[in-house]
């Protein structure tokens, strides 16, 4: 077996990762965007605040 043979299990983990990595970084744009609209209804300052704290 040579070392092509052995990585090809890592091109499907790279991919997974990637993958999870975008969902990831998708929800939490998503979760800024209905936090900035919750905030701007609402006209609450401190409601906008909420999303800058980690």
């Amino acid at each position: 077996m040579d070392g092509l043979e052995r990585c090809r299990p890592c091109g499907a983990l790279l991919r997974r990762r990637f993958a999870l990595e975008s969902t990831t970084l998708v929800w939490i744009v998503v979760g800024i965007v209905v936090l900035a609209a919750a905030a701007i209804s609402a006209r609450a300052a401190a409601l906008g605040g909420l999303g800058m704290t980690p």
